[in-house]
């Protein structure tokens, strides 16, 4: 049985999948990564994406969520994208409004240095 399940479930898993973008590295309770452009002591928690293809891949309609049950809790601009073989990543600080001059998307939760859920949702 457990020999089924080896091969089973990533099959499972893949087929969920949608396009060639994942979750490739968070960060939660960050102390030393990725400094708060406008408050140099402030560091966000973040999350990095990868397009393990190689075609452009549109985030148009796409969310992150830190709560399974409000999948779509942030959704990606209008217009974000990610190369073939790129990287995105997205500041997940809660800011009260955009943060002029990063260059980072900035989502609206944070993650918990505790344990947390970050779900990944296509359009």
């Amino acid at each position: 049985m457990s020999q089924f399940w080896r091969f089973f479930f990533p099959l499972i898993l893949t087929g969920c999948l949608s396009g060639q973008v994942r979750i490739n590295e968070f960060m939660a309770s960050n102390t030393r990564a990725l400094p708060d452009i406008v408050d140099f002591e402030d560091y966000p928690d973040w999350i990095e994406l990868h397009n393990t293809g190689t075609s452009t891949v549109s985030l148009n309609g796409w969310t992150l969520s830190d709560n399974p049950k409000t999948p779509s809790k942030w959704d990606f601009p209008a217009g974000t994208s990610i190369a073939g073989g790129g990287y995105l990543v997205i500041l997940a600080d809660n800011p009260s409004e955009p943060v002029a001059g990063s260059s980072y998307l900035n989502a609206n939760f944070k993650l918990s240095g505790n344990g947390d859920y970050l779900g990944l949702f296509d359009n």
